[in-house]
């Protein structure tokens, strides 16, 4: 049997429309992280946690690998391991730093003031 090129390629993700990107100012509190391989990006994470006020859900992605090596360092701070529902909720806010030998601007969490 022969096959198709596209045969051969992994699927597509589907984009989950309801998972906006992390963007500066953003104050909230993740409860839930997985990070995965992306065939465009090295790796998506994608943020669960909810608002502080109204506590409602919240779902965020990121490509950034600031952001992703933060979220894989909360995933190893966490009891249970797997980051999916973390033991330990972790308030954060969102902000952009200006790397000092670059100038360029990348994306960090830092603790809420």
């Amino acid at each position: 049997m022969i096959k198709k090129f596209s045969e051969t390629q992994p699927a597509p993700q589907e984009q989950e429309t309801d998972r906006y990107e992390l963007k500066e100012g953003l104050l909230f509190v993740i409860d839930g992280i997985v990070i995965v391989p992306s065939t465009k990006y090295e790796q998506i994470g994608k943020v669960n946690g909810y608002d502080l006020i109204t506590k409602a859900r919240l779902k965020y992605r990121t490509t950034s690998k600031v952001l992703i090596q933060q979220l894989k360092e909360m995933i190893a701070s966490d009891k249970n391991k797997d980051g999916t529902n973390l033991s330990d909720h972790i308030k954060v806010k969102v902000e952009q730093h200006k790397a000092e030998k670059s100038g360029r601007m990348f994306l960090t969490f830092v603790d809420p003031v």
